[in-house]
């Protein structure tokens, strides 16, 4: 597939979709693994492979035939090897999902050792949840994400990145989502050290906090880290269900606008260090953020996104924010296939792909109605996102 211009677009400007249909079967054959194992996987990658076809073929534009056949099978030769390469990945992680320890000692109790991957996030009924990287099994080395559920009384100042040992309730996970098990945690716990990487990020995100809570009202100085850094802990019910009636729940969210503002501060110090400095220097300061803030899907997929965004400068290339999309996709499937079945996930990246596709022409719509700019592109934005 090349570069198309599609109807509306600004100025001509062709949208580069060359890399959306691997970005696309990657996605479609990794998530039907997860789900339905090789069946699944070969059925998506057959799938995606007639859709190539018959994509070429009816918006071919080729003047003869032969030449369209070859267009067309080499379309479908490349996504039968995207396709089968994350075929080929995602059955071996399933097969060794199924191999795991673990299996044994379903419906058990047995001592394990945690180091959760985001702070713990209270529930109703004085319990909390938090998925954590499992490394101890019955005192034996292990691995693997799971969900663990505990008491809030005992396990409400555990931080991101700091094991955990106790004795939990082993369960088969509800959701196929390349998890190991779901623990519900029984006893006292005895914490560990968490890396001093881990120990700055939870120092700056609770004075952070404290900061908030010493200037503002107590209902804004709950909302300030959630706009900030993603950190919903003491925001309330009602504020949480009236910012999902308003639409408004993406705001709470860190995503790409949090890294865009991060980013272009640093970037502005470019005058007096220089270009090449300050891009080195902003992604120094947005791998700390995503520590931070924690990598959660939407934060991993706005932080990839940031560091093509920045070698592109580094580059002098081009800046398109959908192939950086379609790039970005394929990368973190590679390195966390899990992502695919992940809700939180495909609403970040649908959310960005509105705004760089949808948005715009809404935005040209309304002025052209007479409405002011300003107010068409914040209007559309939000709308779109």
């Amino acid at each position: 597939m090349t570069a198309v211009t599609p109807t509306g677009s600004p100025d001509g400007v062709a949208i580069d979709l060359r890399l959306v249909p691997a970005a696309l079967t990657s996605w479609a054959v990794t998530a039907a693994g997860i789900l339905w194992a090789l069946p699944g996987a070969l059925a998506a990658v057959a799938i995606a492979a007639a859709a190539t076809a018959a994509a070429g073929w009816w918006g071919g534009h080729v003047g003869r035939r032969t030449a369209q056949h070859r267009v067309v099978a080499t379309g479908v030769a490349a996504v039968l090897v995207v396709g089968g390469g994350f075929a080929v990945a995602v059955v071996l992680r399933v097969d060794e999902l199924r191999q795991h320890p673990v299996s044994g000692y379903i419906g058990e109790r047995t001592s394990v050792v945690v180091a959760p991957t985001e702070s713990p996030r209270s529930l109703e009924g004085g319990r909390l949840m938090f998925r954590g990287t499992l490394l101890k099994l019955d005192g034996a080395q292990s691995s693997g994400a799971v969900l663990v559920f505990a008491s809030d009384s005992d396990y409400s100042q555990l931080m991101a990145g700091q094991p955990a040992a106790f004795r939990a309730q082993v369960a088969t996970p509800k959701r196929r989502d390349l998890s190991v098990a779901v623990l519900a945690a029984t006893g006292k716990p005895t914490f560990g050290d968490a890396a001093p990487i881990h120990q700055a990020a939870h120092h700056i995100r609770d004075r952070f906090a404290q900061s908030s809570r010493l200037v503002l009202p107590a209902d804004q100085a709950a909302m300030l880290p959630a706009l900030v850094l993603g950190d919903t802990s003491t925001v309330t019910t009602q504020t949480t269900n009236d910012f999902r009636t308003s639409g408004l729940a993406h705001l709470t969210a860190v995503s790409g606008a949090n890294v865009t503002i991060v980013c272009g501060a640093v970037l502005l110090s470019a005058a007096l260090i220089g270009p090449r400095a300050a891009v080195g220097l902003a992604g120094v300061t947005l791998l700390g953020f995503v520590v931070v803030v924690q990598p959660s899907a939407s934060v991993l997929r706005a932080a990839v996104m940031g560091a093509i965004a920045l070698l592109a400068l580094l580059s002098h290339r081009r800046r398109q924010a959908i192939p950086a999309l379609s790039a970005t996709v394929l990368i973190l499937l590679i390195g966390a296939p899990e992502l695919a079945v992940d809700v939180g996930f495909a609403l970040s990246v649908s959310a960005a792909a509105a705004l760089d596709l949808i948005a715009p022409a809404w935005s040209r719509r309304l002025t052209a109605r007479g409405c002011p700019p300003p107010l068409a592109h914040a209007v559309s934005i939000a709308r779109a996102a």
